[in-house]
């Protein structure tokens, strides 16, 4: 905890890592949604992120990136999943509702994975370790994770028209999945929590739920033994 306390008080130290999250998170979505509409967004992303000189300019930086990323998203989905725009609290439309269920289950998985390393869940790179009830370094890792849930589900299942409007409950400008829903989703999220690939450094395949340890194991590394420290990015 201790070296990962000056870690995350160092500003230079601080702003490598911060600076790698956002990047390898607009990585991962570009993979999920759209390579070839998202390649000159994230170019500018990259450059923008290289010369960020503290936390806030990162997260603006993301969230136009994510703006533009949610947009193209749109266009992949029926009229009724769209998102129009991201909201959270709470979500104004069904494709909010997904994205904001999947994303806390993401989160949730990524705290546990925290706590079976010697790291701190309160002490984030990224994020602000004085945001109040909310772990600053599950906020930090599972950006990186969820669009390989969130985006990537809602598009399957919307093209595979898993999900149909009674999934959800909505109202006006709210709306949130219906408890058919959630079990539906829940055990989405778990199958793909179970699928397996192949790891490249390890040479044997892991599921995607041993991938959210692994990176908390990689951040530990960083701050006990001084290892280069690189975010998941999607390699398949």
């Amino acid at each position: 905890v201790l070296a990962q306390a000056r870690l995350a008080t160092t500003h230079t130290t601080r702003q490598e890592i911060a600076r790698a999250l956002v990047d390898a998170c607009a990585f991962n979505v570009r993979r999920i949604v759209d390579r070839a509409l998202l390649k000159r967004p994230y170019r500018v992303l990259a450059a923008a992120v290289a010369k960020a000189e503290d936390r806030d300019q990162l997260m603006g930086i993301e969230g136009n990136f994510r703006r533009t990323a949610w947009e193209v998203l749109d266009t992949k989905l029926p009229q009724w999943l769209r998102l129009d725009g991201r909201s959270r609290r709470p979500p104004r439309n069904a494709g909010n509702a997904f994205i904001s269920y999947v994303n806390g289950i993401v989160y949730a998985r990524v705290l546990t994975a925290i706590r079976l390393t010697p790291l701190h869940s309160g002490i984030g790179f990224l994020h602000s370790s004085l945001e109040r009830h909310r772990h600053a370094l599950a906020l930090d890792l599972a950006e990186v994770f969820k669009p390989m849930f969130a985006e990537r589900l809602l598009l399957r299942m919307a093209s595979r028209r898993q999900l149909e409007p009674r999934h959800f409950d909505t109202e006006v400008n709210q709306a949130m999945l219906s408890v058919d829903g959630r079990k539906l989703v829940v055990q989405a999220v778990r199958d793909e929590l179970a699928t397996t690939v192949l790891h490249r450094s390890l040479s044997r395949r892991v599921s995607y739920d041993e991938l959210l340890h692994l990176e908390a194991v990689k951040l530990t590394r960083k701050c006990l033994e001084a290892r280069p420290y690189r975010p998941f990015r999607i390699w398949w």
